[in-house]
């Protein structure tokens, strides 16, 4: 009985993996047919297609959203997208689960420095603390805290005394220090992340760049005129240049901070950083988003993953590279009446919507 079991074969549908910005939503508000798209997307088989597939498959297509945003936790974004799009009805609305941040395949390389009791520093915008507690931080400093604790390491700092010394006294009791800690000295980091793009961006920069003059994360006392041979982790959550938002020309990302940072530390130090980037296009957003979905359902098997996206730089081409068939749409970043050549998708199409028919129809769902 096991072994008849095992040896059923499963239904096949296929894994959609969508872009948010530019795909779904623009700005403020969601993209035209985004919303008919998804409910499209939410219809049973039997539904679509009863006749083919009688009335009792209750099979859907398996999907998740993957974007390079963050700065919230998965529900919350979640929540934003349902309220931008105006999704009231429950089996339509896009789910924590089916939410995937810059941040999500992190979580368990961070859970490794949690469960080591090592220290990291960490920064980013938004509701990014709300991250941190959410992962079971607690052994961390934020750029900001080390630079009001430390602020010689600043060029022209101005900082209150009070606020160097309130800022001191919440440290030490995050990290267990004692009260005659020596702040003339800088703590040991073992790691740094960003976890969306940071406020005070000159902060993070000169922090960053002084935690790598070696090789175990304390800033050198002197001019590293020999660069370490390896610096301690460094993870960023998006590499993304430029996004679409409401304004006619692209908007400048997350991608612009890394690149500021990449050329002071060749500029000052002759080095080139290893950064860990996280998020599209690079092969683990994408690796986590396949896995992710063939975990959501064990009970069909995957036939094909497609990519749904707007953004030739990001989603097409870390959609190509990871194998999976990737449709580029007209209404976020590229908007070329015909598809780039440089980054070239399996699939041009106007829309979200027409995106899913089209899915449907190569998976043979619907005519």
């Amino acid at each position: 009985m096991q072994q008849q079991q095992k040896d059923k074969k499963l239904p096949q549908v296929p894994g959609v993996i969508i872009d948010i910005d530019g795909v779904l939503i623009k700005g403020k508000e969601g993209i035209q047919r985004s919303r008919e798209g998804l409910e499209l997307l939410s219809k049973t088989f039997n539904e679509l297609n009863g006749q083919k597939f009688g009335v009792e498959n209750r099979q859907k297509i398996q999907f998740t959203t993957l974007t390079n945003c963050g700065g919230n936790l998965e529900k919350n974004h979640a929540e934003i997208i349902n309220q931008k799009m105006g999704i009231e009805r429950e089996e339509f609305r896009i789910k924590a689960e089916e939410t995937i941040l810059n941040f999500t395949p992190l979580r368990a390389k961070i859970s490794e420095f949690v469960e080591a009791g090592k220290l990291i520093c960490v920064g980013g915008s938004l509701n990014y603390l709300d991250i941190v507690e959410d992962m079971g931080i607690q052994l961390y400093i934020t750029f900001e805290e080390f630079a009001y604790c430390f602020p010689f390491v600043l060029a022209h700092p101005n900082y209150e005394p009070e606020v160097v010394e309130a800022t001191r006294k919440r440290v030490a009791e995050r990290l267990g220090l004692g009260e005659d800690y020596d702040w003339r000295k800088t703590l040991q980091v073992h790691g740094m992340f960003l976890l969306y793009e940071p406020e005070c961006q000159e902060i993070c920069i000169q922090v960053i760049m002084d935690l790598c003059t070696t090789e175990d994360g304390r800033i050198s006392e002197v001019y590293p005129f020999e660069k370490p041979k390896e610096h301690i982790p460094l993870y960023i959550v998006n590499n993304d240049l430029v996004y679409k938002d409401a304004m006619p020309l692209p908007r400048l990302a997350f991608g612009s901070f890394n690149l500021a940072l990449q050329t002071c530390a060749k500029k000052l130090h002759n080095m080139d950083l290893n950064i860990t980037f996280y998020g599209k296009p690079q092969p683990v957003a994408f690796e986590y988003a396949t896995e992710h979905i063939r975990n959501k359902n064990k009970e069909v098997e995957i036939s094909n993953f497609y990519m749904i996206g707007d953004n030739p730089q990001s989603d097409i081409k870390g959609a190509n590279e990871a194998g999976i068939i990737s449709i580029l749409v007209k209404t976020g970043v590229y908007q070329g009446e015909e598809p780039p050549t440089d980054i070239v998708p399996k699939y041009f199409v106007n829309d979200f919507y027409d995106a899913i028919q089209l899915i449907m129809k190569l998976e043979g769902i619907i005519e």
